[in-house]
């Protein structure tokens, strides 16, 4: 869990293994799919959003309950130890949104401890198939007020952000277990600290010159492994982070650098929580016998956005 505790504790992203504006939040036809899924909720309705993370899912509850004049009380937990009213936005209407929801960290839907027969309309987003289904489940449909209604998106193995993911997971193997790049990164990184430090010129230092043709190797055998694999956008995302570093030398990018090593190996830890929490034939089997024990209304389908297989959507009726 401490992958999860540390980004969240870390980033300002309100969505997970999302950036630019998704990473702000919902829009389109993924805002559209939620916005639907709560319409029939009154005013004074009950809300409990799982896997809250920064609470994406709970600003966008909050936001269309106000669009239709409703208040709706709204509570969103996590396994990870977080805390989302600390983050300020320049968009002041999640700011306002954050201060109107209540969040409860270090809380496993497993054994939520929630008060049974609470919640009107329970939501998760990439969340629930993290847990424990055969426990989860049951504590979910405790936890619902009589007609109450869970819908949960899951990842799915036709989806194309899982394929993207096991790209990633393949190039952050290749760059973390077996390319010196990240070594020979920090070579220079530390070499240039001591002659920045020391006040010295590096234009004409022979070892320094030697370190960074060493560098333009690496970079070129590892463009050339992520072409080959179909993953140049994770190489260039992941060169843009450190090329900065190397072009403005400083004493402080040792520091950043060695940071910025230690999230990408939190990175691959939660892109591997994420495979391993996929719905596929298996899990799904898992999910049906455990829906059948409950005696509940239940349906699965597909969801695509844009054009793009996202997952799978799980909808219980109570």
């Amino acid at each position: 869990m401490k992958q999860w505790t540390n980004y969240w504790q870390h980033s300002k992203a309100l969505n997970s293994f999302s950036e630019g504006q998704s990473a702000l939040g919902y829009h389109g036809e993924m805002l559209y799919f939620w916005q639907n899924q709560l319409s029939a909720l009154s005013n004074g309705a009950k809300v409990l959003d799982i896997g809250t993370g920064n609470g994406a899912l709970a600003i966008l509850c909050y936001q269309y309950a106000q669009t239709l004049g409703f208040v709706w009380e709204l509570l969103g937990i996590d396994a990870a130890d977080i805390n989302p009213k600390v983050n300020i936005y320049s968009d002041e209407s999640i700011n306002k949104a954050l201060q109107n929801i209540s969040f409860r960290g270090n809380t496993f839907i497993e054994r939520s401890e929630l008060e049974s027969g609470d919640f009107d309309f329970i939501c998760s987003q990439y969340a629930i198939e993290y847990s424990d289904l055969t426990q989860s489940l049951p504590e979910i449909c405790r936890l619902l007020a009589p007609n109450g209604r869970f819908c949960a998106l899951m990842h799915a193995t036709e989806s194309e952000i899982v394929a993207d993911s096991r790209l990633g997971l393949s190039f952050l193997n290749i760059l973390l277990d077996k390319s010196p790049f990240l070594k020979e990164v920090g070579a220079v990184l530390v070499y240039a600290e001591k002659f920045i430090k020391e006040g010295k010129s590096l234009a004409d230092d022979v070892e320094f010159k030697r370190l960074n043709e060493v560098l333009l190797f690496q970079v070129k055998w590892l463009k050339s492994k992520a072409l080959d694999m179909g993953c140049d956008s994770w190489f260039n995302s992941i060169l843009s982070k450190i090329a900065p570093l190397l072009y403005q030398l400083k004493t402080e990018n040792v520091a950043i650098f060695d940071e910025y090593c230690k999230q990408l190996f939190f990175y691959r830890m939660r892109i591997r929580d994420q495979l391993d929490s996929v719905i596929d034939e298996k899990r799904k089997q898992l999910l049906l016998e455990s829906l059948e024990r409950l005696h509940v209304q239940y349906c699965f389908s597909e969801l695509f956005v844009e054009g793009k297989h996202v997952g799978i959507t799980l909808v219980i009726h109570k």
